[in-house]
């Protein structure tokens, strides 16, 4: 009985330990919930009417990759009225927040609120297992002030009104308007960012190679001709100057031209090279100061590598903002990027594919190839390459560790010591890759995508984000006079490769010779054709391809000689065609209409060039804020170079000349092109095949008055100077020839001034100083103005003034800057002493009355007596 008692014990304790294991285990099919917290947070707040508040929204749980963050999460806004207004929806980052922005209509009280949609986490992350599902939440309400009066920010620094130069501080943010690159000839020559020169004012120069007369009486052998034959200029084929750039306020170029053999050899160009034992002599790359002309270094890249190009691209990721900069050198497919800091190589890239380089909106290098018989495009992307190099590197590894963590060691810019192949193929097997297509198959690709198959001829013009344009022109059956072919491929976030129209114009009859290379804007969405033989060019949509204009009208005839200086297809900027270029009539167009707007005629006085017309042949330079800047040059000028090749800023808007300087630079049409960044331009000049550097320079007051007091009521003179104090004066050469400074001088002085300074011509003898302003702070502590005066051509001023009070005054001479310098002044001091008060008579001393009247009756008894004395003794003198 106690067994069976003990037994039965014993079972009903296992059905119960069961029973509670069946209670305690979890259902290993639920899903795993976490609860989430949603947050709101506004910067800043309280804010004013119309002022953006930074909204942060998010939940407190983070991702991993290749989850790139949660999504749909909205936010309420309340108003002040009461009606409510939906914000979002927002996908957030791996962080588990995001950003946007607010601005609010009202003064009130405003109540924010976040809403997280419930949401299922794929991959595990912060100590979470895949799969668990998050759960909805609302953030808490938070209240946004807004007032009427608006909140102040942190105040800019103003753009610098004196002389200044790279790098500048992050923090002066309103500089950027002034400071810009030049990586390469930009569209249309059009330079934005700059506050481009109104003066021809030169800063620095220095010479890239031997130039100028030679002299010495080479040439044809005692004739009229000898000492007038001048150095090689580069004029033509030979290139000096070319692939020059700026980046960061240092000016890059190439020393020597480069030893080629000419494409007409082909494929036979190595060993053409080893049959004439060619040996390339080392070709250093120079880099200066652009604003003080100092140089910074002087090296041979790599294997005797030109500078091609530059870049400076912006690198935007989860783990590194900023930009990084690079001086690139090509052979062939192979790449090779250089620091511009210290010329140390970096990294290369090998089978790059070839194609037009681009520059996206980050600066990346775009090369789009379009294969109209296949019907596909792609866009190689020079970042992409590094990107996905690493990616590739961590997606061969299996580790889940290495997949979570691969983003994050891809994303930090780090090619430098690598040879990377440009087309390698990219691994796309890992399916956690959303962001790139499946299209992406080498690591350089950011997209392959279908087109129309059979557009007629080839893509022209590139627009990175925007379009591309292509043309066919049948250039060997103009005698039929058939019709061009114009179409548009989309090159939009995801619509890359969709056909924005084709259509075709027919253009006039008589078998024209029409380009396909005009001037382009994609700000004014307008494409050009050149007519050669109209000396014109038509204009057209790049938004459908319709024909809207032209012919413009015609200009001279020597515009119909293709191959002469740059710009015969035309400029584009500020809604206006520039068209000129050997006739040397500078025609503005409007690119809307097609009208004429204004002629400016580069007119040549003296007939130097016989060829030329009443014109100089016009070599565009740039265009930049709001100006036209226009040179000289031709195919291959004779020995010796005409003189007074002109250098001219217009108005780009009225086309009134701003400033036009005969003879100081002549161009070159095969040599590096003239470069605006900084507010600085540069300048190859084929007179002396030196480099110049045009801009505002500093300049400098002096002032000096008497040493010594100066009585009150007398006048002082205040005296000193103002000179031009930029780099180049610093030169031995000028500060010999200048001891006591160069003169500063006013802007219409200036071209001529620089000629006789930096070129030796002789001294103007009509150039004028400049406006000083006379200030001085009394002895009462009142600071006023007391003249104007303004110095000659030798620098010097003088002003006589007379102080109206004794006492201590301090001089302030103070020059207020031009087009062509920076502001500056100087102080000096003088005394004047107080005029001493009037001295008082003796006084008399008190007298008695017999004092008073004896003493004078004394005197006259004695004055009575020597009278009758002297007359007796002349009445004895007169007796026998």
């Amino acid at each position: 009985m106690t067994r069976n008692k003990t037994t039965t014990a014993i079972a009903i304790l296992l059905i119960l330990t069961f029973a509670i294991t069946l209670v305690a285990l979890p259902d290993t099919n639920a899903a795993i919930t976490k609860k989430t917290y949603a947050f709101i947070g506004a910067m800043p707040n309280p804010i004013g009417v119309g002022q953006q508040t930074l909204l942060h929204v998010g939940i407190s749980d983070q991702t991993s990759h290749p989850q790139e963050g949660w999504v749909g999460l909205t936010v309420t806004v309340t108003k002040p009225d009461g009606t409510t207004e939906t914000l979002g929806p927002y996908n957030t980052d791996t962080t588990g927040g995001t950003g946007g922005v607010y601005t609010p209509a009202t003064v009130g009280t405003y109540y924010l609120q976040t809403h997280f949609p419930e949401q299922v986490l794929t991959t595990a992350a912060t100590g979470l297992p895949a799969g668990t599902v998050m759960l909805a939440s609302d953030s808490e309400k938070l209240p946004l002030i807004v007032t009427e009066e608006p909140r102040t920010f942190y105040p800019d620094v103003p753009l610098p009104t004196e002389y200044w130069t790279r790098p500048i501080n992050q923090q002066f943010r309103s500089w950027g308007a002034g400071a810009s690159d030049w990586w390469t000839t930009p569209n249309n020559r059009f330079a934005p960012y700059n506050d481009a020169p109104e003066a021809p004012h030169i800063l620095w120069t220095t010479p890239l190679a031997e130039g100028g007369a030679v002299g010495g009486g080479i040439g044809e052998n005692g004739t009229w001709w000898q000492n007038q034959v001048g150095y090689e200029m580069g004029d033509a084929y030979e290139g000096k100057f070319t692939g020059s750039v700026i980046i960061n306020g240092v000016l890059y170029f190439n020393r020597q031209i480069p030893q080629t053999i000419p494409s007409a050899a082909g494929t036979d160009s190595q060993n053409m090279i080893n049959a004439l034992n060619v040996t390339t002599l080392e070709q250093p790359v120079v880099a200066v100061n652009l604003k003080t002309g100092e140089q910074l270094w002087s090296k041979v890249l790599g294997n005797n590598e030109r500078v091609a190009f530059g870049q400076t691209m912006f690198w935007q990721t989860m783990n590194m903002y900023g930009c990084f900069s690079y001086l690139w050198t090509t052979s062939g497919s192979t790449w090779n990027a250089y620091d511009p800091l210290t010329g140390r190589w970096e990294f290369t890239m090998t089978d790059v594919p070839s194609g037009t380089r681009n520059y996206g909106q980050n600066g990346e290098i775009l090369i789009y190839t379009v294969n109209t018989a296949n019907g596909w495009m792609t866009q190689w992307n020079s970042t992409s390459v590094a990107y996905k190099t690493y990616l590739n590197i961590y997606l061969a590894s299996t580790a889940e560790t290495t997949v979570a963590s691969a983003y994050y060691w891809a994303e930090r810019w780090r090619p430098q010591g690598l040879t990377i192949n440009a087309s390698a193929p990219f691994n796309v097997t890992k399916n956690w890759l959303p962001k790139f297509r499946d299209s992406a198959t080498t690591v350089g690709i950011d997209w392959n995508v279908t087109i129309p198959k059979g557009l007629p001829g080839s893509a022209s013009k590139y627009y990175p984000g925007d379009r591309i344009i292509g043309m066919y022109i049948n250039s060997t059956g103009r005698l039929v006079d058939q019709p061009i072919a114009m179409w548009g491929l989309s090159l939009k976030r995801g619509e890359e490769g969709r056909l924005l129209f084709s259509t075709t114009w027919q253009p006039p009859a008589g078998g024209l010779t029409l380009s396909s290379g005009g001037a382009a804007s994609l700000e004014d969405r307008v494409f050009t054709v050149r007519a050669k033989e109209l000396r014109a060019f038509f204009g057209f949509s790049m938004d459908t391809g319709q024909y809207l204009w032209g012919p413009t009208p015609s200009r001279g005839y020597m515009d119909l000689f293709m191959g002469g200086p740059s710009g015969e297809n035309g400029m584009i900027a500020y809604g206006k065609l520039f068209l000129g270029t050997l006739a040397g009539a500078l025609q503005c167009i409007d690119v809307k209409t097609g009208d004429l707007l204004w002629t400016y005629n580069m007119t040549q006085p003296y007939t130097e060039l016989m060829w030329g017309g009443s014109n100089w042949p016009i070599e565009f330079a740039f265009i930049s804020d709001g100006k036209v800047y226009l040179l000289h040059s031709e195919h291959s000028g004779n020995t010796p170079l005409p003189r007074g090749a002109p250098f001219v800023c217009l108005n780009a808007t009225t086309g009134d000349v701003i400033f036009r300087v005969d003879g100081l630079f002549r161009f070159t049409v095969w040599g590096g092109d003239p470069m605006i960044a900084d507010s600085t331009a540069v300048i190859f000049s084929t007179y002396d095949n030196s480099i110049y550097a045009i801009g505002k320079g500093p300049s400098a007051v002096t002032v000096t008055a008497p040493d010594a007091g100066v009585a009150q009521g007398s006048s002082v003179t205040i005296r000193g100077t103002v000179t031009d104090v930029s780099p180049g004066t610093k030169e031995y050469i000028l500060a010999a020839r200048f001891p006591n400074g160069v003169p500063a001088v006013s802007d219409e002085s200036m071209g001529e001034w620089m000629k006789y300074v930096y070129v030796q011509f002789p001294r103007p003898a009509n150039a004028t100083g400049v406006e000083v302003t006379l200030s001085v702070i009394d002895s009462n502590g009142n600071f006023r103005e007391i003249g104007k005066v303004t110095s000659d051509s030798d620098g010097f001023f003088s002003y006589d003034w007379i102080p109206d009070i004794p006492g201590k005054f301090i001089v302030v001479a103070s020059f207020a800057g031009s087009e062509s310098y920076y502001p500056s002044q100087a102080e000096t001091a003088f005394t004047v002493d107080a005029a001493p008060e009037a001295s008082p008579g003796p006084t008399p001393t008190p007298a008695s009355m017999s004092e008073m009247y004896f003493l004078p009756s004394v005197a006259g008894i004695i004055v009575a007596i020597a009278v009758v004395g002297a007359l007796i003794l002349l009445v004895l003198r007169k007796r026998p």
